[in-house]
């Protein structure tokens, strides 16, 4: 709280002198002996060379630009037509979902030109109803209304590539006003209704009132259980839904950051399933252009203060740049980089003794000058912190994926359809999986049943006299007929 009235007050008074550019952040270990490999094996060879692909996106907010800029530069050169599943988490649950679909092509393009930005999510004529918050229910369901409906099919059944997405269940509200992942369980949803999973997987719970938040998106009832939330607390890499999708031991993971090489590199054996042939696409996005939705929302309070004392409006176009160029900055350098990188060596570590390699689109020379002295101030600060938080919990994280892949490889437990972990397919008694949904509509199920209202019979109207008149004399003639 008192980081958030420091910056406020900062901003509020202004500096003295605007702030250079960015110190010079370090590189995590391990990622400075990166360098290309001797072999000359380039993205598009190394996925010439695939007999199958997954695609995983490593959640990081707001970034779903950036990702999806470099997922419309691999399709338009052909080069998703061997992927045979996505796993996706939070930011990456809905870019994904995108990428599955039958046209995706068109659907992105749509998505780019409708959407509404975060912060405008709710129409200004329907604000005044929510209380003047962004808040759930109405956030939700405003993103499903203006943008998921709008490019996503009604279910994961009819997408082109299998796709798994991933939420937490608590176990009860306690354990999701604290986010304690020692009280939780991962969910892994493969089928069923795609909107619905895309929002839980990305509702992360933030401020006051958590699960039940005053703001943003709240804990949803997801399949009977409340609280479910954002998936990023048990699926830091957004590999977890891999596991619910055909074996394949070939990976693209995307991985946004806030600059080239910021991450220390993930061993293989430390993703979820053990891929064995993984190149990590390293899509840098600083942490202003992660908040640039606040930024606007920031302003307001600051300019009522400074005009108290007379001290005029601070202009945004100095301070910050609107979202909408941060998305547009994020979409086009990212399509760019990335057709540039298809035909370069990709690095690698010589002293690793596995198959991984990594792309580093470096997008940092477009938006390095663009930025605003208060996005430089903020990146300054929360950079480096992004990159000590990654460093300082890799144990942990890789110790829950260690356990959980012994789990997965014993059968002990299994996401895929019949199996025990939360959100698997449904089957039935002979062992065959029960669709949730058919044509776009859905299945009425015995579970489903217990979560719903009960349907109505239909209403039967009863005949009028005349209409009895009428159908004795068409019957008559009929009978004439005959």
């Amino acid at each position: 709280m008192m980081k958030s009235i420091s910056l406020v007050f900062i901003l509020a008074y202004g500096a003295t002198a605007s702030p250079t550019d960015s110190a010079q952040l370090p590189i995590r270990a391990g990622a400075e002996r990166l360098t290309p490999n001797k072999e000359g094996l380039t993205l598009r060879k190394w996925i010439a060379n695939s007999n199958c692909m997954n695609l995983a996106s490593q959640p990081l907010m707001n970034t779903q630009f950036a990702q999806l800029g470099a997922l419309d530069a691999l399709r338009d050169a052909n080069l998703l037509e061997k992927v045979t599943g996505m796993s996706g988490v939070s930011s990456g649950a809905f870019v994904l979902a995108l990428a599955a679909t039958q046209d995706f092509k068109n659907n992105s393009r749509s998505f780019r030109n409708i959407w509404p930005g975060w912060a405008n999510m709710i129409p200004k004529d329907q604000f005044l109803k929510t209380g003047g918050k962004m808040a759930d229910p109405h956030l939700s369901s405003w993103y499903e209304k203006r943008v998921l409906n709008n490019v996503l099919p009604a279910s994961f059944e009819e997408l082109k590539i299998p796709l798994a997405v991933v939420a937490v269940a608590y176990d009860d509200e306690k354990a999701a006003e604290k986010i304690d992942g020692t009280r939780a369980k991962p969910v892994v949803i493969s089928d069923g209704n795609l909107a619905e999973a895309v929002i839980v997987s990305s509702s992360a719970m933030m401020g006051k009132g958590c699960p039940r938040c005053n703001s943003g998106f709240q804990a949803k009832t997801f399949r009977g259980h409340f609280p479910t939330a954002d998936g990023f607390l048990l699926d830091e890499y957004g590999t977890l839904g891999l596991s619910a999708l055909a074996q394949c031991d070939n990976l693209i993971h995307f991985q946004p950051i806030n600059y080239a090489q910021q991450l220390a590199p993930t061993k293989n054996k430390d993703l979820d399933t053990s891929p064995k042939n993984v190149v990590t696409l390293g899509i840098d996005v600083p942490s202003s252009g992660i908040m640039s939705m606040l930024w606007d929302q920031v302003l307001n309070p600051i300019n009522n203060f400074r005009n108290q004392f007379a001290m005029g409006n601070v202009p945004l176009g100095k301070l910050a740049n609107q979202d909408e160029i941060w998305e547009k900055i994020e979409y086009e350098t990212a399509y760019d980089h990335m057709m540039e990188q298809l035909d370069k060596p990709m690095n690698m570590d010589p002293q690793d003794d596995e198959k991984h390699w990594f792309v580093d689109l470096d997008l940092k020379q477009h938006w390095e000058n663009i930025r605003g002295w208060g996005e430089k101030m903020w990146d300054n600060k929360f950079d480096g912190q992004h990159g000590k938080y990654w460093d300082s919990t890799a144990e942990r994280r890789n110790t829950m994926i260690g356990e959980r892949n012994a789990k997965l490889k014993s059968g002990a437990l299994s996401f895929k359809p019949c199996g025990n972990g939360m959100g698997a397919p449904e089957c039935n008694k002979l062992g065959q999986r029960i669709p949730k949904y058919f044509k776009g509509q859905p299945v009425a199920t015995e579970a489903s049943l217990l979560h719903k209202e009960p349907r109505h019979a239909p209403e039967i109207k009863e005949e009028t006299q005349a209409e009895k008149i009428k159908k004795a004399l068409l019957n008559r003639f009929h009978s004439f007929k005959k």
